[in-house]
């Protein structure tokens, strides 16, 4: 089974339960893939990818990306491809390969095969008998049990060896590296090896001693060396042979002379060797003279004199009162018990002095004779733990350490003795200051050297001057201020406030959140696990001072997470979602702040290797966002760019111009200046500033945050839907200036629109109303108001039957889906999306502007004031959109509609959008008393009825809207003179599609070509002429002579006897009690034409008499004798005249 349908997207597969071979091929994006039980293969792609096994044997090709693929336990091959991976093979025997980049591999028991491939790797092999290769890079290994054999490669490289017999390959060209065999220095019986490559013979070889260490470096070569650690402390932690690729052999135990003495006072002279010479000389006064040997002395009982040459030596003092001069090289020095002196001089190295803690009983006195050229004021003090490290001005290849000098008073070197003579107390180097568990207010003293303070619980206010000072602060809420040396500073637990001053400091801010501020110098930051949250201020770097952050144990290359929160660099670990390093400005400048980071394992990072900043022109630039940092700063200047970003964090500037950014999956910046940008900001927790201009914006999946302030235009939103599994949170921050009450809810569709009172702002969320999780879920104000988008958005859906509904008034906007039945919605003052699904629905809302559909059925939609949006749906239904400028929208198949609309108050524009396939040839107007119809050619069943809409051109609708955009202004539709009460003769314009007249007085003669016509003749004798449209004519009170022409028409005569001709057409004669005697002329019926005399009320059948006067038809009615309707010609044909 092959699986290829996944997207160039974030793909999430969970295979567990398969028991089939698979092969999966994921393309590109962050993939979430797990495998099943039966064999899998997977090819990730492009993209940070997390690949595991519920346990079958798995094959995994991370490819490109931060891979993290665990193994299911079996015979597993993974390879990691290009990227910083992290692998976990697990339980059997395994092949792993890092492939490029800094990777984390590990594996547990099983006889596994592990490269590392170039980059600066982790490899923990497990148990087993594993074959280890750390490839190119600075690598670090650490081996299990069994017998394992590895080959560092290329770089210096740092390797654990296991308790069992481990072979560690050496090539030339592999660099400086370091071998811990035995780290725990367990007894037992070992047999490790080094096996060298074929540049190599014994004669080659310089084995030398190192303090604790042996060194092994090369004739042949100077660039390669291995250091054995402990091998002089602790035989146990020896490589016991070494093997050449000619077949010649060496034990170490040919390399090492130990030679004992008996306890007389013996004179005991060592001459210059080759080899690593080791001398117990027993009991008694000795005198112990080396050559340039590397030499171990142990003097034994006695007071002993020791004088040794310039290698490293090890050198133990013993019981009594030792004088030891250990010479050039890097000596570890312990005196022993007893009253001993130290001789040093200039260019005797880096030497470390142990002396252990003397008794309250104890009268020894431990002295340092420093040599000539050396006074008091060229010593340097300083501090690394509790050791006291001493530094000469001038001499920076010199320096004696004394190690726990600063655990208490009475431990360690009592005086320090110069060539003139002259000496200083080590307690007037160093004061002790203990405190209580009280809220102390602590000053430190500046008549020392060193003051160590430790100032137990409470919350403390420590201040320091300048000396060097080292600071405990204990728990509680501490304040700490030093000077300008070298200071150690704990903060302890609690949220501390640390401010170091100038000087190369020690800073651990200890559990709790807290804010280190380490001034100028090279200063250092100790950070654990469990520290919390912490903030570091540092200015520029000054281009010496190198600033470092020292992690703990149990972080690793592969769970930092960087992402930027404005100016600010903040460090996040994979798993410990409450610790974090907030460091201000760090992502300002490369330069700016820490410069490197250092773990635990020996690696490190440098910021510049995080962070890469380009700056562009103002032209037109194609900019694509280099992939080999973790954090990419462009500052587009000028012009319309487009900006490009992959895997990176990307903190983006588009200047001027309308710019396009697109950007990844991981924590973007992102901001696109000035004119009309597009951004879309891909996966991650993205910031998004569109800045002026109209802008597009997207943040993609994660929880984004977009920034708007006043004067930034008109913005558009698009946010994926919220899921229910879905924790993301997005936000719009809305700038100073302001406030709750600013806020103008509003829709458009489904879309949310939000603008601010008094400003032309706007920003628009795309799809926001079709869910409350759907796009932003929160805004936030300057002021800290938080306005939760589900508390603005009520949306609740109802049933299929006939819900009778009244929708809350605690939110802003409401969103109701009311599925099927006749429903009745009720909303009160707030801004309403309704749809009335099935059914014959009654809809009601407030003043809001609102969005109202009907759906199917007869509905009825009182959308009250606002500037609403009205769809009535299928069926025959009734509008009102109240006061505020309405849109109606009405499409074919919508049936018979009738709006109701009031007067225009001379703002509002209403407006009737009808849909597509409907042109302005379509469209047929046509009166019924006061109303507008509106009618489509073709489309027998819809109409439009404007109720009211021939009363006034301002009445009702003012405009009409097309799908292709013609746009018909109702006032250009109809024309409505006004005349005077005079006798008055008007021609209507033709110009117009509908002409109202109201001739009002006076006896009028009105004319209209060949347009709609609705005339009122009003008082006196008129005479009125129309076209061949469907016409609405009323002759008023008088005796009027009404020519309707052709078309469907409608006359009524009023009062007086009046001549009524109806032309063709089907025409409609309206006759009412008291309106005198009229004369009717009509046509033959052509066999279509349906002619109606309409009676009005208080008439019955039995009330008509029918009579006739030669070829009319005259009709009167019982009891009314001033009343007449004369049909001329209505006897000559039963088809001739009125039908009906």
């Amino acid at each position: 089974f092959t699986l290829n349908n996944l997207t160039e997207d974030i793909d999430i597969v969970d295979m567990s339960a398969f028991v089939m071979p698979v092969t999966v091929n994921a393309l590109s994006g962050n993939d979430v893939i797990t495998a099943g039980t039966g064999a899998t293969t997977i090819y990730a792609g492009t993209g940070d990818d997390t690949i595991s096994s519920a346990g079958g044997p798995l094959t995994a090709y991370g490819e490109d990306g931060d891979d993290k693929i665990t193994g299911g336990g079996n015979a597993d091959y993974i390879y990691g491809g290009a990227g910083n991976d992290t692998i976990d093979a697990s339980y059997g025997d395994n092949y792993v390969s890092g492939g490029a980049g800094n990777d984390t591999l590990t594996t547990s028991s099983g006889k596994d095969t592990i490269d590392g491939g170039s980059g600066a790797d982790i490899i923990d092999s497990g148990a087993g008998n594993d074959t280890v290769t750390g490839g190119g890079g600075n690598d670090t290994i650490r081996l299990g049990a069994g017998n394992n054999t590895v080959t560092g490669g290329l770089g210096d490289d740092t390797i654990y060896g296991g308790i069992d017999n481990d072979t560690y390959i050496f090539n030339i060209g592999d660099g400086h590296d370091t071998i811990y065999d035995n780290p725990d220095g367990k007894s037992g019986s070992y047999s490790d090896t080094i096996r060298f490559g074929v540049d190599f013979t014994i004669d080659n070889l310089i084995i030398r001693a190192d303090g604790n260490d042996w060194v092994i470096s090369f004739t042949n070569t100077s660039t390669d060396s291995i250091r054995i650690v402990n091998a002089m402390g602790n035989s146990y932690c020896r490589i016991e042979n070494f093997e050449f690729a000619d077949g010649s052999r060496l034990h170490s135990s040919s390399f090492l002379s130990q030679q004992s003495y008996s306890d007389n006072d013996d004179t005991i002279t060592v001459p210059t060797s080759n080899l690593i010479t080791s001398i117990n000389a027993g009991g008694g006064n000795d005198t112990i003279t080396t050559g340039n040997s590397s030499t171990v002395v142990d003097g034994g009982s006695g007071n002993d004199t020791i004088t040794t040459g310039s290698q490293g030596d090890n050198i133990t003092g013993g019981q009594g009162n030792d004088t030891i001069n250990a010479g050039g090289g890097n000596d570890v020095i312990d005196g022993g018990s007893g009253s001993d002196t130290y001789i040093f001089n200039i260019g005797d190295g880096h030497d470390i002095i142990k002396e252990g803690a003397c008794s309250s009983a104890c009268t020894d006195i431990d002295i340092i004779n420093i040599g000539v050229g050396i006074t008091t004021g060229d010593l340097i003090f300083s501090v690394d733990g509790d050791d006291l490290i001493i530094g000469f001005t001038g001499h920076n290849d010199d320096s004696i350490r004394i190690t726990g000098a600063l655990a208490g008073p009475s431990h360690g070197i009592e005086k320090i003795v110069f060539a003139d003579g002259s000496s200083i107390e080590l307690t007037a180097v160093i004061s002790y200051q203990n405190f209580t568990d009280a809220n102390d207010i602590i000053q430190i003293p500046e008549d020392v050297f060193i003051a160590i303070v430790n100032a137990s619980g409470g919350n403390d206010t420590i201040t320091g001057g300048n000396v060097t000072t080292i600071v405990n602060a204990g728990s509680g809420n501490d304040s700490i201020t030093t000077g300008a040396k070298n200071d150690v500073l704990t903060g302890g637990s609690g949220n501390d406030t640390i401010n170091a001053g100038s000087g190369s400091d020690t800073i651990t801010g200890g559990t709790g959140d807290d804010i280190l501020t380490g001034g100028t110098g090279g200063d250092t930051y100790i950070f654990n696990i469990g520290d919390g949250n912490d903030t570091i201020h540092e200015g520029s770097c000054n281009g010496v001072d190198i600033d470092i952050i020292n992690l703990g144990v149990g972080i690793s290359v592969g769970d930092i997470i960087y992402r930027v929160d404005g100016n600010d660099l903040v460090i996040g670990f994979t798993g410990h979602d409450t610790d974090s390093i907030r460091i201000t400005g760090g992502v300002t400048d490369p330069s700016h702040g820490i410069e490197k980071i250092c773990f635990a394992n020996g690696l490190s990072i440098t910021l510049t290797a995080i962070i890469s900043s380009q700056s562009f022109t103002d032209g037109n630039d194609t900019i694509v966002v280099p992939e080999d940092k973790y954090i990419t700063i462009i500052n587009a200047e000028g012009g319309n760019d487009t900006i490009t970003g992959g895997d990176v964090t990307a903190i983006i500037n588009g200047g001027a111009g309308s710019d396009t950014i697109t950007t990844g999956n991981h924590n973007d910046t992102l901001s696109g200046g000035a004119d009309n940008d597009i951004i879309n900001a891909g996966g991650g927790d993205d910031t998004i500033t569109g800045g002026t201009g109209d802008d597009i914006l997207s943040g993609g999946t994660g929880g984004d945050t977009y920034i708007f302030n006043i004067g930034d235009g008109n913005d558009t939103i698009h946010e994926g839907s919220c899921n229910n599994m879905c924790t993301d949170i997005d936000i719009i921050n809305i700038g100073v200036g302001v406030t709750a009450g600013d806020l103008i809810f509003n829709v458009d569709g489904d879309d949310l629109i939000i603008g601010i009172k008094g400003h032309d702002d706007s920003i628009r969320i795309s799809g926001g109303l079709v869910d409350p999780s759907h796009g932003v879920e929160k805004i936030v104000l300057a002021d800290g108001t938080a306005i939760d988008l589900a508390a603005v958005i009520s949306n609740p859906v109802l049933t299929d039957n006939d819900d009778t509904f009244v929708v809350p008034s605690d939110a802003v906007i409401a969103v109701v889906n009311a599925k099927g039945g006749d429903d009745t919605i009720t909303v009160g003052d707030i801004v309403a999306v309704v749809d009335g699904g099935t059914g014959k629905d009654a809809i009601s809302t407030g003043s809001k502007s609102d969005t109202l559909a009907g759906g199917s059925g007869n509905d009825t939609i009182n959308a009250g004031g606002g500037d609403d949006t009205i769809t009535g749906g299928t069926g025959d239904d009734i509008l009102t959109g109240g006061t505020g400028s309405d849109t109606y929208i009405f499409n074919v198949g919508d049936g018979n509609d009738t709006i109701h609309e009031g007067t225009c108050n001379g703002v509002d524009v209403d407006i009737l959008n009808i849909g597509v396939g409907i042109t302005t040839e379509d469209l047929i107007f046509s009166a019924d008393g006061d109303d507008l119809v509106i009618k489509i050619k073709g489309h027998d069943d819809d109409s439009i009825r404007i109720s009211g809409g021939l009363v006034d051109p301002s009445h009702g609708v003012e405009k009409i809207v097309l799908a292709d955009g013609t746009a018909i202004d109702l006032a250009a539709v109809i024309s409505n003179p006004v005349l005077t009460d005079n006798d008055d003769t008007f021609v209507v314009p033709s110009d117009a599609v509908i002409a109202v007249v109201n001739a009002k007085g006076g006896d009028d003669t009105i004319t209209v070509g060949d347009i709609v016509a609705v005339v009122d003749g009003g008082t006196g004798k008129d005479a009125i002429s129309t076209g061949s449209k469907s016409d609405t004519l009323a002759g008023g009170s008088g005796n009027d002579t009404i020519n309707a022409g052709g078309g469907d028409d409608t006359i009524t005569g009023g009062t007086g006897d009046d001549i009524l001709t109806g032309g063709t057409g089907s025409d409609t004669y309206i006759f009412n009690v008291g309106d005198g005697n009229d004369t009717i002329h009509e046509g033959t019926c052509n066999g279509v034409d349906v002619d109606i005399l309409n009676i009005g009320v208080g008439i019955t059948t039995e009330d008509l008499i029918f009579s006739a006067d030669g070829d009319d038809l005259v009709i009167k009615i019982k009891g009314h004798d001033d009343d007449s309707i004369r049909i001329s010609g209505g006897l000559v044909d039963p088809s001739h005249g009125v039908e009906k």
